[in-house]
């Protein structure tokens, strides 16, 4: 597991929350993070490096991030 912090982020969008950017992410990109509300990092999002395809799945993020 990584915590992305991405409190900068969230602030640029205008996000209320890391809830409102993980659902963000999902529907543009279709990457699962989970709010880091959950774990104690309220401007961060975990991410879990389970599934054979994470390499996608980061190269997904890092288009959702530079778009």
């Amino acid at each position: 597991y990584a915590i992305l912090d991405c409190e900068e982020w969230i602030k640029q969008k205008g996000f209320t929350s890391s809830k409102e950017l993980a659902l963000d992410i999902l529907e543009k990109v279709h990457v699962a993070t989970v709010p880091g509300t959950d774990f104690g990092y309220p401007q961060g999002l975990r991410l879990a490096f389970c599934e054979a395809r994470y390499n996608e799945g980061i190269d997904r993020l890092h288009d959702y991030f530079t778009a």
